[in-house]
């Protein structure tokens, strides 16, 4: 998955959305995002992911993924 705060996500298997808040989780970071017509998505993020360096809660954000790493709870 590429996670970029840019407002620019394009093609099939990318979202646009907003940065909110980061949960530490030990190895990785959850950060929770608004989607369009989702208030809540959260997204697993590896430590030392560049675009944690940039967070900004309310920042726009380009979610890119591929199929295989797209996850839908119910």
């Amino acid at each position: 998955m590429k996670l970029a705060a840019r407002p620019n996500g394009s093609g099939i298997n990318a979202l646009n959305g907003e940065a909110r808040s980061l949960i530490y989780f030990g190895d990785h970071v959850r950060m929770r995002c608004g989607v369009r017509e989702q208030d809540e998505c959260f997204v697993k993020v590896p430590l030392g992911t560049e675009a944690l360096d940039a967070f900004m809660p309310g920042a726009p954000i380009a979610l890119e993924f591929a199929p295989e790493h797209l996850r839908v709870f119910a």
